[in-house]
């Protein structure tokens, strides 16, 4: 199959409404050149691409045909397969919490449950500590203010997976952050590198040493209101 990849990325571009190659070369984490000869020689990585490109749909991606965004839904689940009783021995309860009530990551992840909200039904997800509202829109359009997103505490950052995405609370010149972001390596030694979802937040690289609490993403829930 030919496939056009330079019409491909042109349309992940326009997707994310990158006004130029440089800012979609720099949200891919990659050099200018490296995205110029990928146009040229009709190709690119696709590892690089469904990393960065998180709501991209894999086939897609291989084969230019179909649905561009993944379809994230009930139908991704033939529930009509399942006995009564599968669905909920498969059914994982997450606390819900209110992080603002806690004061920060790092007190919500000392105060067990006593910040808990609520608790939450999912079928078929991994083992979880909690899940928390959240604000801002870095990550938009993946995902928005009012989102809920559940995590897995990480206490080692050894184990830190470098382009996923965390919960990530730090402490810099007296100022305390809780952000949601791409959690990259950096050029910088004993540092990370925050990257947001779309381009109106540039990255940012923080010491390792500021970091006091830490948690993978594991899935969101989007409210959708009138």
């Amino acid at each position: 199959m030919n496939i056009n990849k330079s019409q491909i990325l042109k349309t992940i571009k326009d997707h994310y409404n990158f006004n130029s190659d440089a800012e979609f070369a720099r949200f891919l984490d990659i050099k200018p050149q490296v995205l110029s000869n990928w146009y040229a020689r009709n190709t690119f990585d696709y590892e690089i691409l469904y990393t960065k490109c998180v709501d991209l749909n894999l086939d897609w991606l291989f084969t230019g045909e179909g649905d561009m965004l993944k379809k994230m839904s009930s139908e991704s689940f033939d529930y009509k397969r399942l006995e009564n009783d599968d669905v909920e021995t498969n059914m994982t309860e997450i606390p819900l919490y209110d992080i603002n009530a806690a004061a920060g990551l790092r007190l919500l992840f000392d105060n067990g449950r006593q910040n808990m909200i609520d608790t939450i039904k999912i079928p078929y997800l991994t083992k979880s500590d909690g899940a928390i509202f959240i604000t801002g829109d870095s990550m938009y359009p993946l995902m928005k203010s009012g989102d809920i997103v559940i995590y897995k505490q990480i206490h080692n950052l050894d184990y830190l997976h470098y382009g996923d995405m965390y919960i990530v609370s730090y402490h810099i010149d007296g100022d305390d952050y809780v952000v949601i972001k791409y959690v990259q390596k950096s050029e910088k030694a004993d540092h990370v590198k925050l990257v947001s979802y779309n381009q109106h937040y540039d990255p940012v690289d923080i010491p390792l040493l500021s970091i006091n609490a830490i948690a993978i993403v594991q899935a969101n829930i989007r409210y959708n209101t009138m």
